[in-house]
């Protein structure tokens, strides 16, 4: 907390992890409903 240098980048540091957590969760849905897609398939 007393390194300037660590407040100033903490804001952009905070973005990047939003984003990737937004992307990570993307992914997860992207797989799972990839999976439900695939069970139907092989169900048909």
């Amino acid at each position: 907390m007393g390194h300037p240098s660590a407040t100033k980048n903490n804001p952009s540091a905070h973005e990047m992890w939003a984003g990737k957590k937004t992307a990570l969760m993307a992914i997860v849905l992207a797989i799972e409903l990839a999976q439900l897609t695939i069970i139907e398939i092989f169900v048909v």
